[in-house]
């Protein structure tokens, strides 16, 4: 049962803090069977002038800003296990331009996900966190030219990745976009609107300093730093509520962790 207010519920209500990379293997005892993972809808959505969905179950994160409500909590609950083979048959019908898969954290399952883009010959857009891109993960993504992955920032340095997500891991983060550029992959690193502007500065030139390369940039030539990131618009969805948001709450971001 959740308790109203508690960054960490459902499942990881013991492990508030424990690295991310371990959670990550709980999670995959449970939304990954062999080949097969566990998804709960398959659809168009609207994003990126339209593209076909598959929204998958489990996320070892418990980002307070998450517009997913239960399914990642409580990952034993939702959805079915599907072949890679139904995956990407279910995606095709779908009769769109683009493939992605959302909702989850897509990554989980490596031998999973390596097939269903083996599978796909159209263009895919990877949402990921970025936690488990390790370089032997990079090397086996960096063989699909029809990828492009949006490395999704949950900070800008340890304790906020730890205030917003309740796992330690930013270094994961940073590790993945090094990988991700070292491995010329397509990608672009986004961040979400509640951190302020200075320090996603900050943090896009510490990336720069260490040789980050996005693929997709979003600044003009002029300005590296201040549009190295697509910075996505928070969304405040009343159920944020059980996660200790007021409608909306953003010092929690600008003045550290509330207790």
């Amino acid at each position: 049962m959740e308790s109203k207010g508690s960054l960490q519920t459902g499942l990881f209500g013991p492990w508030s803090g424990s690295d991310a990379r371990a959670l990550a293997r709980k999670v995959e005892r449970i939304v990954v069977r062999g080949d097969k993972r566990k998804y709960k809808k398959f659809r168009v959505a609207r994003f990126y002038g339209g593209c076909a969905t598959a929204d998958c179950v489990g996320c070892f994160l418990r980002c307070r800003f998450c517009w997913v409500r239960s399914s990642n909590r409580f990952p034993e609950k939702y959805g079915k296990f599907y072949s890679p083979e139904e995956v990407v048959a279910k995606l095709k019908k779908l009769n769109a331009s683009l493939y992605r898969i959302s909702s989850g954290e897509p990554t989980i399952g490596r031998t999973h996900l390596i097939r269903v883009l083996e599978l796909l010959d159209g263009p895919f857009l990877l949402e990921t966190n970025g936690v488990l891109l390790d370089r032997d993960y990079c090397s086996l993504l960096s063989s699909f030219r029809n990828l492009h992955v949006r490395l999704s920032f949950k900070g800008v340095d340890e304790k906020t990745f730890r205030s917003t997500t309740g796992a330690s891991g930013f270094k994961y983060q940073v590790e993945a976009a090094i990988n991700l550029t070292d491995y010329k992959i397509s990608f672009h690193p986004a961040i979400i609107s509640l951190y302020p502007e200075d320090q996603r500065r900050r943090l896009a030139k510490f990336l720069i300093d260490l040789g980050v390369k996005p693929t997709l940039q979003f600044y003009k030539k002029s300005s590296k730093v201040d549009g190295f990131f697509e910075v996505e618009k928070f969304v405040w969805y009343p159920f944020l509520k059980e996660r200790g948001f007021s409608s909306p709450d953003t010092t929690f971001y600008t003045q550290g962790q509330k207790t």
